[in-house]
């Protein structure tokens, strides 16, 4: 009887351990999802947070290229048409003395030919582009740091009655014996249904040229 009973209380303690062992791996199972879950609600957070300032971030910066898209569009319209730091320049008795960005282009893709085409006299059009300079003078006259070039551009401007140029600004002296031609400002107009631009033929740099 006593073997009886001693094995009937082991038998009582061993299911007490296996359950409260049973127990205690639910509790810890339980323990483990509530941490993965904490874990995963910090991370969904974190990346909500980036996502969000992310938008914010991309919020600024289109704002920021609209601003400068529209201070770059607002300033072209104070713009020449004629590309910067460049003249259109004719003879002072040439009867012209408007053009416009299509004409311009056209005389210089040769498309115009004769200033009779735009209300001037029955000549053909004779072009010059700053790399044309040492067709009509030489080395010595155009000096050792080529000082003379403002000089002889202004001489031959005056010399042809025909000519149109092509010349920087900085070769347009005080004293220059021509004209620069009115080119006008760029207009809104222009900029939505303008098809054409001046001149497609642009001049090697002088500087480049002569290197």
């Amino acid at each position: 009887m006593f073997k009886i009973r001693e094995c009937f209380l082991f038998f009582l303690h061993t299911n007490e351990t296996w359950s409260l062992q049973k127990c205690n791996n639910k509790a810890s199972l339980l323990q483990q999802r509530k941490k993965r879950h904490t874990v995963k609600k910090f991370f969904e957070k974190i990346i909500q947070g980036m996502l969000t300032v992310s938008g914010f971030v991309t919020s600024i910066i289109i704002l920021l290229i609209v601003l400068f898209l529209f201070t770059e569009g607002a300033g072209l319209f104070t713009k020449p048409k004629v590309e910067d730091g460049y003249e259109i320049v004719i003879n002072k008795k040439n009867a012209v003395k408007q053009l416009t960005a299509e004409q311009v282009k056209d005389i210089f893709d040769g498309k115009v030919t004769n200033w009779s085409e735009l209300g001037g006299k029955n000549q053909d059009i004779l072009l010059f582009r700053l790399n044309d300079i040492s067709n009509y003078f030489t080395d010595e006259e155009l000096g050792a740091q080529l000082e003379y070039v403002p000089a002889k551009i202004s001489q031959l401007i005056s010399q042809h009655e025909e000519i149109i140029g092509f010349v920087p600004k900085e070769y347009i002296k005080s004293d220059f014996s021509g004209k620069c031609v009115d080119m006008g400002k760029v207009k809104f107009k222009d900029v939505l249904f303008g098809k054409e631009w001046i001149p497609t033929a642009t001049p090697i740099p002088f500087s480049e040229f002569y290197l």
